[in-house]
């Protein structure tokens, strides 16, 4: 829902606490909600499935976007768009149109739009690996929602 423009050890122990516990409270305002997500389908440079930005999202969006304001990382925010997707493969070099349409076609075969519900809030870190092509996520802290 939120990149933030920073790394861990950019904060101390206070701004880290005061992140923690800005979230804390407004995920208990937020009401788990649904997203329903079409096929994976080819984009510039993922393979990604796009969800329906349903106005419970944007108000997630918005009331974390705040949060984390009012706990002092304003500057650490990202730009927009902050609409729903999950990635399903990034890609590492341009492939040809045939590889393309081959992907395409896999996809469609096997991979159908389905929904998942959204009930917890969870801050993340991520750690690129450029020789893989790939990211890995390192939970941190999670907060479920309405609660």
């Amino acid at each position: 829902m939120q990149r933030l423009d920073l790394y861990r050890e950019d904060l101390d122990q206070v701004a880290w606490k005061r992140m923690l516990e800005s979230l804390g409270r407004v995920s208990s305002s937020i009401d788990p909600f649904s997203i329903h997500f079409a096929r994976p389908c080819i984009r510039d440079t993922a393979v990604e499935a796009l969800g329906e930005p349903v106005a419970q999202w944007q108000k997630a969006v918005a009331a974390i976007r705040g949060a984390l304001c009012s706990a002092g990382l304003e500057s650490a925010l990202t730009d927009e768009p902050f609409g729903p997707h999950y990635t399903f493969a990034y890609c590492r070099k341009d492939t040809s149109p045939s590889q393309d349409a081959r992907l395409a076609e896999d996809l469609k075969r096997n991979c159908e739009p389905h929904t998942w519900q959204v009930n917890t809030i969870y801050l993340v870190a991520v750690k690129q690996y450029l020789d893989e092509g790939v990211f890995r996520f390192e939970r941190l802290h999670c907060w479920p929602l309405g609660i």
